[in-house]
């Protein structure tokens, strides 16, 4: 598994494809991906909310440690960015 980088609008519409229950009021921030073998096989998007990062979805097809791997990766984003703080 590795990490990759996301336009919003391509996670987004990765996510309507694969997962039904996408809402978030927040505004989208950033994106990353998860690629298996070059398919993407999940992905995070984070918005801003009260200039507080807030973690809008994340949904992984059901490849081990996908979650989590995931979690890790978009707090180590958000901290690069200067957010002190997460909303889950």
């Amino acid at each position: 598994m590795e990490i990759c980088p996301l336009r919003v609008e391509d996670a987004l519409g990765w996510l309507k494809g694969n997962e039904r229950h996408y809402k978030s009021d927040a505004e989208p921030v950033f994106a990353i991906g998860l690629k298996m073998n070059g398919d993407l096989v999940g992905c995070a998007v984070v918005g801003e909310r009260n200039k507080e990062a807030e973690l809008c979805h994340i949904y992984s097809v059901g490849e081990y440690l996908g979650y989590t791997t995931l979690y890790g990766s978009v707090w180590r984003c958000a901290k690069a960015m200067g957010y002190k703080k997460m909303i889950l």
